[in-house]
């Protein structure tokens, strides 16, 4: 088979058992897919690195499609590939196969999480409940489980009745303003907001590109103690019911949530309205209730661009902004990650990540965040959290001067500098997300000099 293997299937609990235990209940577990050295490379967006790897081990292609389509933001190929990686890892068998066919698994449910095809997730976790984990329990003897909602669905029911996601284009762009009470100039703490509509209601949504579990292209997170939840209210649809467990920190603090599946029948955001497309719902009160569109809803737009009054989202690809810096999706295989791209600070190359987040609760000043390793240079005290300027900053063509960056010592995060939201009071920044080539384009904005980001 051409397909080739690097993983080793996790050792279970049960297969340490001593002999005569064969005649107690199966314990219960959560499979975990088995390690592999790739995942960090892929993790930090480093593509060079993955290449050199894929060739020093043999990798065969459907490896090498995956990690292409990872690394691309191609959700689209990521589940062709993963769904191909899954087939003929059954067909082989072993361990080792049935360990890559699980791995896989997890890339395709995450792949089509953020496509918003709520049909395309229900298949998956139907093929691995009545597929893969029955092989995988003929090799262990144990009997696994999702541990969540997935459970007890009746998924076949589910996936009968689930519609795929699909599109309709009403115009080539349209432009969107932010909210007044959204953005005020010189304010972090007020995230940008646009006008949408969600089953013909309309309602006010947080942009969200960055770091986190936002997966579907539409998030809601509802207050624990509300009355009535924002997701009755928009009527939408109930797929499966605490379908996930996440792990999120806030404030220092690990907190554990478990998102439901919802479809809205109809969003409408700007030129664009989505059919039957997933929505992930969140109780939780630590993070501002409101409905969020994350980096999974923006890359449905040939580009996106973002100035401080607003967001113009268009169908295809214009070359209003030249050269692009090249951008790749760092991401562990649930497909949580960032977008990355080389920046200069102060003629040191360094990696930055695209951040304009709504769950900004402080004050970045210059909104540029930087690794501890840059604050020491620069240093600083312990407590003291901002690095002294002045810090020249380049992406691409555009160069600015920044008077000073927070600094998160305690970052675990795979890059270095993130560039927020403020940047966008001086600069256009042109986002192409759609088609495998991630890219990204700082444009002055006119009436503007260059040299200084407030």
């Amino acid at each position: 088979m051409e397909f080739k293997s690097p993983f080793r299937l996790f050792i279970l609990m049960c297969a340490l058992l001593p002999v005569g235990t064969s005649a107690m209940a199966a314990p219960t577990t959560v499979p975990v897919p088995p390690y592999d050295p790739l995942l960090k490379p892929l993790g930090q967006g480093d593509a060079r690195t993955v290449h050199q790897m894929e060739n020093k081990r043999g990798a065969g292609p459907v490896t090498r499609a995956m990690d292409r389509a990872q690394l691309g933001y191609d959700m689209p190929r990521l589940l062709s590939a993963a769904r191909r990686c899954q087939d003929l890892g059954i067909q082989g068998g072993t361990a080792d196969d049935l360990g890559t066919a699980l791995y896989c698994s997890y890339m395709a449910r995450s792949s089509a999480l953020i496509e918003g095809d709520a049909l395309a997730y229900l298949q998956e976790v139907r093929w691995v409940k009545n597929a893969l984990y029955p092989a995988m329990e003929r090799a262990t003897n144990d009997h696994l489980i999702f541990g969540t909602g997935l459970d007890s669905a009746n998924l076949r029911r589910l996936t009968d009745a689930t519609p795929a996601v699909a599109e309709t284009w009403l115009r080539g762009s349209q432009e969107l303003s932010f909210q007044a009470s959204g953005r005020p100039r010189g304010s972090t703490n007020a995230p940008p907001k646009i006008g949408i509509k969600i089953n013909g209601q309309n309602i006010v949504a947080f942009i969200e590109m960055g770091r986190g579990t936002l997966r579907t292209p539409i998030t809601i997170i509802e207050p624990k103690e509300e009355a009535a939840s924002i997701s009755s209210k928009l009527k939408l649809k109930l797929v499966v019911q605490d379908y996930a467990n996440a792990f999120v920190r806030f404030g220092g603090t690990k907190y554990t949530i478990t998102p439901s599946l919802y479809i809205a029948d109809n969003v409408s955001v700007g030129p664009l309205i989505l059919h039957h497309v997933a929505v992930g719902v969140v109780t939780a009160d630590f993070i501002r209730p409101g409905v969020y569109l994350g980096a999974s809803m923006w890359r449905r737009f040939g580009e996106v661009i973002i100035s401080g009054a607003g967001i113009r989202l268009s169908r295809q690809a214009t070359h209003q902004c030249e050269p692009v810096v090249p951008m790749t999706f760092a991401a562990n295989y649930h497909e949580v990650g960032s977008l990355q791209f080389p920046i200069s600070v102060n003629s040191v190359t360094r990696t930055a990540a695209l951040s304009i987040r709504a769950t900004d609760l402080v004050d970045m000043g210059s909104s540029i965040w930087v690794d501890p390793g840059a604050r020491a240079a620069n240093a600083g005290t312990r407590k003291d959290r901002t690095v002294k300027g002045p810090i020249t900053i380049q992406v691409g063509h555009q160069s600015f001067n920044a008077p000073s960056a927070y600094v998160e010592t305690n970052w675990h995060e795979p890059f270095q500098v993130s560039l927020g939201r403020s940047i966008l009071d001086r600069y256009t920044m042109h986002l192409k997300l759609r088609g495998g080539n991630p890219s990204i384009c700082l444009a002055l904005n006119p009436g503007e000099n260059g040299g200084r980001a407030h």
